[in-house]
């Protein structure tokens, strides 16, 4: 049997393949995006967890990136026949393997039948044909959010809230200099409070220590840290002011 040029059934065919293959793709898109998304959430959380920040651009761009490709080259290695195709579109329909059985006659014109079955195949060919034109492709292969996504937006969001908490400087952390400058500015401060016999000076060795503290223990954020500083150094430069003119007031 020569095979209908330009045939409805494969037009069909080919449009329940491209429905089929976009809902595979969404479906292992989902399964990849889980994995990639608990490890953006897991890498965001190192970020904030470890002393040295890390490159979370570059992160997210790789394992989404990932993601996407596995899921189309999982879906790429999914073949499905045009007959197979057709079978689904026949179960959908409850046609009873009209459709299936019409692309099978249509396509395959090698094999040699006699008058009595070249007339059915033709027939079942022509229904077939016939039917196809009232088969929608959409109701065949419905587009519809796989069930894994609710897990894809809880991880989604628990990043966007991590993130969103940690720009804000919610988990802000001091860096390493800060840590050293605070073991340094508790040391001073003990010291200078054990060799002064001023109050004032006591009280500001006093603050000096707290807020070396405050600073070894990872208490302040660096905005906060280095304006207590600064302050901190405003008041140790006046007690160094009164304290030369003290002197020149002792010496005259």
């Amino acid at each position: 049997m020569r095979m209908i040029e330009r045939s409805n059934l494969i037009e069909l065919a080919r449009a329940l393949e491209l429905r089929w293959r976009v809902r595979i793709f969404a479906e292992y898109f989902a399964t990849t995006f889980i994995v990639s998304a608990a490890l953006s959430l897991a890498a965001a959380l190192a970020d904030v967890l470890l002393a040295q920040p890390l490159p979370i651009g570059r992160i997210f761009l790789i394992v989404n990136g990932a993601a996407i490709v596995v899921a189309l080259i999982l879906s790429a290695l999914r073949q499905r026949t045009p007959q197979q195709l057709l079978s689904d579109a026949d179960r959908v329909y409850q046609t009873k393997e009209l459709l299936s059985s019409a692309i099978e006659f249509t396509e395959d014109g090698s094999r040699r039948v006699n008058a009595t079955e070249r007339a059915f195949r033709a027939m079942v060919a022509k229904k077939g044909e016939d039917l196809s034109k009232s088969v929608d492709p959409a109701t065949v292969f419905p587009f519809a959010i796989p069930r894994r996504a609710s897990v894809v937006v809880a991880l989604m969001a628990a990043l966007g809230v991590l993130l969103l908490l940690n720009a804000s400087g919610w988990f802000a952390r001091p860096t390493v200099e800060l840590v050293q400058e605070g073991m340094l500015l508790e040391d001073a401060g003990k010291r200078l409070a054990e060799q002064s016999e001023r109050d004032e000076l006591t009280e500001l060795a006093d603050e000096i220590r707290r807020l070396g503290e405050r600073l070894r223990n990872g208490e302040l954020d660096p905005e906060e840290a280095r304006r207590l500083i600064d302050q901190l150094g405003e008041s140790v430069e006046e007690q160094m002011r009164d304290l030369e003119r003290l002197g020149e007031f002792v010496t005259n």
